[in-house]
């Protein structure tokens, strides 16, 4: 009997510890299925490793077919989410997870991430412009604010950003530079468009052809000199031509409204055998400025008049201009068919103020000078002289030279006749007669004369009505015929006055006393006696002239007093 106990409490103590050992055994993992989207095997391996580094997870298998991760461990399946989330950007679902406790079994501790409260953050951030603000908001708000993050995010960012004022970077602060108007040191801060705008004007200015901007030279300056600075394409800085193109037309329109404008134009033939044409508008702002400004430069068919006349036209068309005051051309025949082309096309617009057509006729050169040529220049250089200043008076291009034109024209003409009575050399004489017959052809018959050279003339306060009948009564005319002519000049005038009254009244000129004209006049004029003899003459009818009644502003100008 005592045997038999003992193999009992042995086979007793035997199951006992086997049931000690079943006990302590540990059970299976629990494990997490995420669903998310897999694109490649390199999407999953970079998963598998994330997940693997994460604190309790014992094994990731990854299923590429259902796009599911499973991982086992004993893990919070929200923050390998948000692990997930961090590191590839992409949105992870929790498909199943342990959410009760089996019998006999209890499921370990996992003690949560602690979680930051919500907080507002102020930042110290140096920013040039508004791209800079622009850029750092759209790189905070990519920071997603979970829970688990706290602050780690933006205070890394804070740290790495170059622009902050803190940090050791400082290659982007602005630079004082001497400005352009006093050397006095100014901030300059970079700006996008204001360098767009620069390389243009580049371009334009430097006639630079477009594909100049995608040059190696050019762009590897820039990135030394601006990094930040992204140099447009051709076709970019084509259309900001283009656009400036159309502003500054703006600008010029705007300027010359509805005034009267003064066309000059010339064509010529390239090398490459191209015909080209230019036209230049000529024009007064409000502040009685006179301008310049090429409108137009484009290639032609033909030098022939119908095709000039026909692309001023359409140029004209184009910059809304309609009242055309003058159309100064060289002196080729094809010019007076264009004239008279678009005297026609402004006459049928109702624009066209008086139609004259000055031309010259077209002389063959003689070849070059002989012996007994150079013999006869020594003669006519003193006789000359006058001419030759008369030339450089007429061709100034930085003041007005239209009320000089009558002034000289008759100095030339009382030169020309003292010539012939004075002179005794015979190739003078000679000379002297063909100028005078030259003169005669142009200019002895007035009523063929453009009008326009005596309103020029008129319209010099110092001159008006006066100085044009002394003029007159010096070339052999008659009082009659003078008196005639000078009502017609005057009627000329009114007739401009009524054109261009309401855009621009005439300005008051002040006058001065003429009791103390004439010894300005000798002090003026002391060097050319025939304009002197002019003026004193002048003054003596301007002293003797009564006071004529006011009716219009042409006569208000005529009876204001006379200025030097």
């Amino acid at each position: 009997m005592g045997e038999e106990a003992k193999q009992e409490a042995e086979a007793k103590q035997e199951e006992n510890k086997e049931k000690k050992t079943e006990e302590t055994k540990p059970g299976p993992a629990p494990s997490v299925v995420l669903s998310l989207d897999l694109h490649c095997v390199g999407c999953a391996k970079k998963i598998e490793k994330c997940m693997l580094k994460c604190t309790g997870v014992e094994s990731v298998e990854v299923d590429m077919v259902k796009n599911q991760v499973t991982v086992k461990g004993v893990v919070d399946s929200q923050s390998l989410c948000s692990r997930i989330h961090k590191r590839t950007r992409r949105k992870v679902q929790v498909v199943s997870q342990p959410t009760a406790e089996t019998e006999g079994d209890s499921m370990p501790e996992v003690v949560p991430p602690q979680e930051s409260s919500m907080a507002t953050i102020e930042l110290l951030v140096y920013m040039h412009c508004e791209i800079c603000a622009e850029l750092l908001k759209r790189k905070i708000l990519k920071m997603k604010g979970d829970k688990t993050h706290g602050n780690n995010g933006i205070d890394g960012h804070v740290k790495k950003y170059k622009k902050n004022p803190h940090n050791a970077v400082k290659s982007f602060q602005p630079i004082l530079t001497p400005s352009s108007m006093n050397n006095a040191l100014t901030p300059h801060i970079f700006c996008l468009k204001k360098l767009e705008d620069k390389v243009v004007a580049f371009v334009v200015k430097d006639e630079m052809p477009f594909r100049v901007v995608e040059g190696a030279g050019l762009v590897e300056m820039m990135k030394e000199a601006q990094p930040r600075f992204k140099i447009p394409n051709r076709k970019k800085i084509a259309s900001l031509v283009w656009d400036l193109y159309a502003l500054e037309m703006a600008k010029i329109k705007s300027v010359i409204g509805d005034q009267r404008v003064s066309i000059t134009t010339d064509t010529w033939t390239s090398i490459q055998n191209i015909n080209y044409m230019v036209i230049i508008a000529h024009f007064l702002d409000n502040d009685w400025k006179l301008h310049k400004r090429i409108i137009n430069f484009t290639k032609i068919t033909s030098h022939k008049g119908d095709d000039i006349g026909k692309v001023l036209e359409t140029c004209l068309s184009d910059w809304g201009i309609d009242k055309v005051f003058t159309i100064t051309v060289d002196n080729s025949s094809t010019n007076d068919k264009a004239v008279e082309y678009m005297g026609k096309r402004l006459k049928e617009m109702g624009t066209l103020l008086f139609d004259e057509v000055d031309g010259s006729e077209k002389k063959k050169r003689v070849g070059p000078p002989m012996e007994k040529d150079w013999e006869k220049a020594q003669v006519f250089v003193n006789f000359l002289k006058r001419f030759y200043d008369t030339t450089l008076q007429l061709s100034a291009t930085k003041k007005t030279t239209s009320p000089l034109i009558w002034e000289e024209i008759v100095a030339m003409r009382m030169i020309i006749d003292e010539t012939i009575l004075e002179t005794t050399d015979p190739s003078l004489q000679e000379v002297d007669k063909r100028m005078e017959s030259k003169f005669n052809k142009y200019w002895s018959n007035l009523e063929k004369v453009n009008k326009l050279v005596f309103l020029d003339h008129i319209l010099d306060p110092r001159y008006k009505l006066q100085m044009i009948g002394i003029h007159l009564g010096d070339m052999k005319l008659d009082a009659s015929k003078i008196q005639s002519f000078v009502d017609g000049l005057k009627n000329c005038l009114m007739e401009l006055n009524h054109a261009y009254k309401g855009n621009s009244p005439l300005d008051h000129i002040n006058g001065i006393d003429d009791d103390n004209a004439d010894k300005d006049l000798m002090e003026m004029y002391k060097n050319d006696p025939i304009k002197l003899n002019y003026h004193l003459r002048m003054a003596q009818l301007r002293k003797a002239q009564k006071q004529a009644e006011i009716s219009n502003e042409v006569d208000k100008y005529f009876s204001d007093p006379f200025v030097k």
